[in-house]
């Protein structure tokens, strides 16, 4: 039996937000005539000569595969990308890898910074420096995921991570997650997303948990348990963060990527097996800067200020042992 189909909620866009609306909806976008993008990055346009591009590195359990087209263009550095093995560093750890200066804040908006450092991802880049940034050892460095967080209230921010490769080793690295730069707001940044888009997102949205127990009792023991503990985090990205791993949503994540953003605590009901909650849809846009020729592609979590309410049985499903 065929799986059915999951919604989309990776789009690629061109740079102004006007454009960014309009490849809502389209359902085939284009960077360029020549450049496209796919959900996955498995397929390119027909009867054109491409060559694929292995990213080894970040964010998640899969390698990606980028196609860019032979010709004359010069290639895009992507740094939205995916690690082979996500060799994450514990957050409380972090300080033995790298320094910096927490307090810091950048005048300029997180789109500006993102550009800023796509086009240099090297620890020499203007907004490391200014934010102190220092390396504890030995390593290779690149800055990757540089995502522009514009849907909190009050400011905007600047997730990245840091990759460290050991110089005598490729396959020996580690990765410093979504390290969190504020940035000046950007109020457009609130109504990036179309709410036709965030409503159909909605309307098709359903859970499942997927458990190695066989007993539906005991699934839920674990769900009440695990909703006990994402309750009692009080930071909305770490509690949002620890629901979409959680639970299996009937959409596409890509890039590590979560597409809920909790705005309550969870409700959940063991009798009858309903959860509910209020949330905010979260798309990931991908955008560039072109400089000489040469596309540099960051991202950008695009949303809308509508709150949405799900209350739904969650489906329950086992992991068979292979």
């Amino acid at each position: 039996m065929k799986n059915k189909k999951k919604s989309k909620i990776f789009i690629d866009t061109q740079k102004s937000k006007d454009d960014i609306e309009k490849e809502f909806r389209e359902e085939n976008s284009l960077l360029e005539d020549e450049f496209k993008y796919k959900t996955m990055g498995e397929r390119s346009e027909k009867r054109k000569k491409i060559k694929n591009i292995l990213f080894l590195s970040l964010s998640g359990i899969a390698i990606v595969t980028v196609l860019s087209v032979v010709l004359t263009l010069k290639s895009p550095v992507n740094n939205i990308v995916k690690y082979k093995k996500p060799n994450y560093v514990l957050e409380q750890n972090i300080s033995k890898y790298a320094t910096w200066d927490k307090n810091y804040k950048s005048d300029l908006t997180a789109e500006e910074v993102a550009k800023k450092m796509a086009i240099d991802s090297s620890l020499n880049n203007e907004i490391l420096k200014a934010m102190n940034f220092k390396i504890i050892g030995n390593w290779k460095v690149q800055i990757k995921n540089m995502i522009v967080n514009g849907f909190e209230n009050g400011y905007n921010s600047l997730f990245f991570d840091i990759y460290l490769e050991n110089p005598n080793n490729k396959n020996d690295y580690l990765v410093l997650r979504k390290i969190k730069l504020l940035t000046k707001e950007d109020p457009s940044l609130k109504k990036l997303l179309p709410e036709e888009k965030s409503d159909f997102f909605s309307n098709k949205l359903s859970l499942i948990y997927k458990s190695k127990t066989v007993n539906n009792d005991e699934k839920i023991k674990e769900i009440q348990n695990k909703i006990k503990e994402i309750n009692n985090e009080e930071n909305l990205d770490k509690r949002s963060e620890m629901f979409n791993k959680f639970f299996t949503l009937n959409v596409d994540t890509y890039y590590d990527f979560y597409p809920l953003y909790l705005t309550s605590k969870l409700t959940y009901n063991e009798k009858t097996n309903e959860i509910s909650f209020t949330y905010r849809v979260i798309y990931l846009i991908q955008n560039y800067v072109k400089v000489k020729g040469r596309k540099y592609i960051y991202g950008i979590y695009a949303s809308n200020e509508k709150e949405y309410t799900l209350n739904k049985k969650i489906g329950l499903s086992t992991i068979e042992n292979k």
